[in-house]
This record gives structure tokens, sequence and C-alpha cells, in this order.
């Protein structure tokens, strides 16, 4: 199905922003970058069939933080 294809092909370029560190000194590129990558976030916010998934990760040995995120596509769910 096209629409599944398209959602792969987000979750790809999403994975991509977050395994890469930006190394941009230049702040308009740095700003259309991050334009770009919001605009994935927000794709991927409106047309995944999300699997939402609760957890808790570790700040340090006393403080650990709840969150949410999708299975499929990794993005995490701001409450």
């Amino acid at each position: 199905m096209e629409y599944e294809e398209d959602i792969e092909t987000m979750i790809r370029i999403n994975s991509i922003f977050l395994d890469s560190p930006l190394l941009l000194n230049d702040p308009i590129k740095k700003e259309k970058y991050n334009q770009i990558k919001h605009l994935v976030y927000q794709y991927l916010l409106e047309y995944c069939n999300h699997t939402i998934i609760e957890d808790c990760i570790d700040i340090d040995a006393e403080k650990s933080v709840h969150i949410k995120y999708c299975e499929t596509c990794s993005i995490t769910i701001k409450k």
C-alpha cells in the first residue's frame, strides 16, 4: 500500500535525524535543517498508526522520567 510506504520512508528519514548529530555552523542551514526535522516529526505524528508504549527511563541513580513513544515510528508522544 502506498500509504505504508510513505510512512516507512518517513520513519527512515526520522531515524537519520535521530542518529546524526547536527554539525552545521551556518545558522541559516541549521534553521532549514530544523524545519525539515520538524516537518518529518509532524508528518509521523499525524499519519502513523501509532502503537503507544509507556516506559520509564532513568535520568540518574535517583531520578526517572515516564515517557510515551510510538513503537512503530519511535517518536516521543508529548503529554
